[in-house]
């Protein structure tokens, strides 16, 4: 019975993992057309505009990614235990939790928010009531957002995955939408992009909500309150808040560092290196939303065993997948670039390089992550975490002190990045009772390898090839042809997911 309910659970992976591969190739489709679209559209100074002052509520983002983390560890755990009481009681305490946030959100936003836009931000006088608008509007979306947490976070914890990628790919759509509207009016487009965003919003909140309500019974229900659990919720949320608060300050002072040693320039550049980092972090998240709901259930069923093999597994194929992205971009970053923007800052290829290996170690090393936060005892695991994280910005401001290139903020930001990983995996396996020493035989000391030999192939390979479109192409598809054969020689043992699946594939059809 438990080998069949193994088999099931890697198929509905399988399966949602292929979902999420399509919604994100879709995605990234329309937003490519989009961004571009309406930059034309807007025009660069209002499309600045609208970037810098919805920046300033968004900034305040991770606190929605930290609840939505904190919702779906809650949400997963009671489905793992298979307590429906317990289910109705948390879906109930999260909602509240989140107005609460909403109530701070706003507080915030009329407030500190508010005197930012007015005093502090750079904004042509002749355009500012227009500002105010698109900010008042971007504070709007972002409460309702974040009230949709909790329906989001049960579409994901009953693996509903085909339903969240078609309201995601639905989304895309929409906002390719407001691109052709925009076409169509020469008023202040400016004020209808914000408002055309927050009936998008609302469109989406409202399908979350009508199918949540349809098709989950513990949706349907009145608020309970439970003080002990609103504590719980509450003191899990505000610890996870650290590493991505963070991070925020991380990001932020090395913007900082840069634009005082080096100039305005510098940041631009980073910025552009930005793009190439979204496009491994999607990738790479695609696969582990998947994976993510399974690891929670077999810890809150006291399978200890089947979540090793989920980290395992999930740190394997995602180191295996965003691999296959990186490589390429990373060989021919210059001739990208070129094509892309055509002139492009000093430094960018630099920062888009170490951006992509960044994302490589940050996730693989996920799995210890969300098995942290299985576990509930996040309290140790974030204050360590976080706290080596930030020593990026100090160590990169002697090191500039020094006389070092701006790149090498970078290089220490991948050092720092390493350290993490490995202060992950010793924390959370002495939470889990997992072998430390046999995750690393079996995945850090084979990833390392397969990284190197696939890497020399690709450059090799590029050394006879012109600098065209044609050879990007065909580095490409070389890097899925070696990333997966050295990956596979390497990386996958007897016990790996595809070998398992072809083995019980095989009995399948002969027993």
């Amino acid at each position: 019975m438990m080998h069949q309910d193994k088999v099931q659970n890697n198929k509905r992976i399988a399966k949602n993992s292929l979902i999420l591969y399509m919604r994100m190739f879709l995605m990234m489709g329309i937003s490519l057309y989009t961004g571009r679209v309406i930059l034309h559209m807007l025009g660069v100074t209002d499309y600045g505009i609208y970037n810098v002052v919805a920046g300033v509520v968004v900034s305040f983002s991770f606190i929605t990614g930290t609840m939505q983390a904190a919702c779906q560890r809650f949400l997963t755990f009671a489905l793992g235990k298979g307590d429906m009481q317990y289910l109705k009681i948390v879906f109930s305490v999260t909602q509240i939790v989140h107005w609460v946030l909403v109530a701070c959100l706003i507080l915030f936003g009329e407030t500190v928010g508010l005197w930012l836009v007015n005093n502090q931000l750079v904004i042509p006088e002749e355009r500012l009531t227009a500002a105010l608008w698109v900010y008042q509007l971007s504070i709007i979306s972002s409460c309702i957002s974040l009230i949709s947490v909790p329906y989001n976070g049960i579409i994901i914890a009953y693996e509903r995955m085909d339903v969240f990628a078609f309201i995601s790919i639905l989304e895309a759509i929409l906002k390719l939408f407001i691109v052709f509207v925009l076409m169509w009016f020469d008023s202040d487009r400016l004020i209808l992009y914000g408002v055309l965003c927050l009936v998008v919003t609302l469109i989406i909140r409202g399908i979350y909500t009508i199918y949540t309500k349809k098709h989950f019974e513990v949706v349907n229900i009145n608020f309970f309150w439970d003080k002990s659990l609103f504590k719980e919720i509450f003191s899990f949320a505000t610890w996870s808040l650290l590493p991505s608060f963070s991070m925020m300050l991380l990001q932020q002072g090395i913007s900082i560092l840069l634009n005082v040693f080096f100039g305005p320039a510098i940041n631009a550049a980073r910025g552009l290196s930005a793009y190439f980092q979204a496009l491994a972090q999607q990738f790479a998240s695609s696969f582990q939303v998947a994976l993510n709901p399974q690891i929670i259930k077999s810890y809150a069923q006291g399978n200890l065993g089947y979540m090793h093999s989920l980290i395992f597994r999930s740190s394997k194929f995602t180191f295996i997948f965003v691999l296959i992205i990186i490589l390429p971009l990373v060989i021919e970053t210059p001739f990208i670039l070129t094509l892309w923007l055509g002139e492009y800052p000093e430094y960018t290829v630099g920062f888009a390089r170490y951006s992509m290996f960044i994302i490589l170690l940050d996730a693989t090393s996920n799995p210890f992550m969300i098995a942290a936060g299985a576990t509930g005892e996040v309290k140790k695991y974030n204050i360590v975490i976080g706290g080596i994280m930030i020593f990026v910005v100090p160590i990169g401001y002697f090191a500039f002190e020094l006389g070092a290139s701006p790149v090498s903020i970078l290089a220490i930001h991948l050092f720092i990045a390493a350290v993490c990983f490995l202060a992950r995996l010793l924390l959370v396996c002495s939470k889990i009772s997992m072998s430390a020493m046999l995750y690393f035989k079996e995945v850090i000391i084979p990833a390392l390898i397969t990284c190197v030999i696939s890497f020399l192939l690709l450059f090799v390979l590029r050394n006879f090839l012109c600098q065209n479109f044609l050879s990007v192409l065909l580095i490409s598809i070389f890097s899925v042809i070696v990333v997966l054969t050295v990956g596979y020689l390497i990386i996958l043992k007897k016990n790996c997911f595809i070998n398992y699946k072809v083995s019980t594939s095989i009995k399948i059809i002969f027993l």
